[in-house]
């Protein structure tokens, strides 16, 4: 897969989104059972990540959600072994710590631009558009680990989660959830200054991102 077939295939996901927006008449809590796995992820920006959790308090006011803040928003560079149950091995987390710092990466410059907020039945994303240092970055880390039998996987996409519905919605808070989207910024341009790598926690009702190595790449 190349920066091109990345892009087209994220893009037909956000297009399948936006183009049943219309279709959508009720939202479902997501199903995820005490899930987690391991995770490297980019992190923004204190003034996107605020942004979003302010967004998250009106969501909450519409349907209750799993909350995203400061502490847990991200965008995904690869995950390991994601699955329900996860308890995560010390072993394997020092692995992947030890082929980093074993290793010089050079990081590419990363830049998002991020556009619209999209809803799902389970979900809210901020839809995010990268450069090609994002691809080459995931593409790079993921190579290295795979040398090591550490399978760790692409995401689907550049995109933020912004929340996760706890609750199943009504067609009606569907409406008042797209009027609160629309009336809100989604434009952003991130230079993500982090990459943490750790694990994931999912309960439910909370979302951790349980970080063990933070490297700075501006």
């Amino acid at each position: 897969m190349n920066f091109s077939d990345y892009i087209n295939r994220q893009n037909a996901i956000y297009n399948e989104l936006r183009c049943n927006a219309d279709l959508l008449d009720n939202l479902y809590p997501h199903d995820f059972i005490n899930r987690g796995g391991y995770i490297i992820a980019l992190r923004h920006s204190h003034s996107i990540t605020d942004s979003i959790e302010k967004l998250n308090k009106k969501i909450n006011e519409i349907i209750p959600i799993m909350k995203y803040d400061r502490t847990n928003i991200h965008t995904t560079i690869a995950t390991y072994l994601a699955k329900d149950n996860f308890i995560p091995d010390e072993r394997i987390l020092a692995k992947i710590i030890h082929i980093f710092d074993g290793n010089t990466i050079a990081f590419e410059k990363i830049k998002i631009c991020y556009s619209d907020y999209l809803i799902d039945k389970s979900a809210m994303i901020l839809a995010g558009n990268p450069n090609a240092g994002f691809f080459n970055n995931c593409d790079n880390i993921i190579k290295l680990l795979h040398k090591e039998n550490l399978l760790f996987e692409f995401p689907w996409g550049a995109h933020i989660t912004v929340c996760r519905f706890i609750q199943n919605g009504s067609k009606k808070q569907i409406e008042e959830l797209y009027n609160l989207i629309n009336e809100s910024k989604a434009l952003y341009e991130s230079t993500p200054m982090y990459i943490d790598i750790g694990y994931n926690e999912n309960n439910g009702q909370e979302f951790k991102l349980n970080v063990y190595k933070r490297i700075k790449i501006d």
